[in-house]
């Protein structure tokens, strides 16, 4: 599934791609929990579904798709790379924020209320530099409940190279909004933020717009600072 919009008139080296990614986020959820639905194939009757967003001058572009799987045997081919290669191929580029949404699974110490990231997912992340950036950020959320975790490419990375996984204590980034309040609540405390209105203590001190701030805002950390 794809949808594009143009985005308004401005250098698209000026657009906040932290702000647009709090804006787009909960939509690419529900893209992403779509895709799962309509075009999930596993022989194991596992739907996994991903939604990224990305850039062409201008152009803002979604793309959603299933993962496939339809034999014990056959190749695997997961959701993130059927969308990364549709943006690829309509000349779009710069994928700046990614939501995918599978069935919980046990991995590791921890059982995480969300499917981690694999690694030939994050492998094809590291390796197709025209379309990630060490910044890209993912959030990695519940088929049903809005229960995720949010992680950029560059940490999923030092994961996959250190043989650490997102139970590590260190990675464990986990949060639950049932209604989207807190997360929409995020972008006021977002631009209050970046428009140097809040002047937090440390360690949030000196935090640029971001993949960091996002975070910090949609999980209600900048709330009472």
């Amino acid at each position: 599934m794809k949808h594009s919009v143009e985005l308004p008139a401005g250098h698209p080296g000026l657009i906040d791609l932290g702000l647009l990614t709090i804006q787009i986020m909960p939509f690419l959820v529900e893209e992403a929990r779509l895709a799962a639905r309509l075009e999930g194939d596993s022989w194991r009757g596992y739907q996994v579904g991903s939604a990224l967003a990305a850039l062409a001058g201008k152009q803002l572009g979604i793309y959603s798709a299933g993962n496939f799987k339809p034999y014990k045997d056959g190749p695997r081919v997961c959701a993130e790379e059927t969308a990364t290669d549709a943006a690829e191929s309509d000349g779009f580029g710069d994928i700046f924020a990614l939501a995918t949404t599978g069935e919980p699974q046990l991995d590791g110490q921890l059982d995480l209320p969300y499917l981690p990231q694999c690694d030939p997912c994050v492998g094809m992340m590291q390796r197709r530099k025209n379309m990630y950036s060490p910044r890209t950020l993912s959030m990695l959320v519940h088929p049903l409940r809005n229960e995720f975790g949010l992680y950029t490419v560059r940490e999923m990375t030092i994961m996959k190279a250190s043989g650490r996984n997102l139970h590590s204590p260190h990675f464990f980034n986990h949060s639950f909004d049932p209604d989207w309040e807190e997360w929409r609540a995020g972008e006021a405390d977002y631009l209050r933020y970046a428009n140097g209105e809040i002047e937090p203590d440390a360690p949030y001190a000196g935090i640029k717009p971001g993949p960091d701030l996002v975070r910090l805002s949609v999980t209600g950390q900048l709330r009472d600072v």
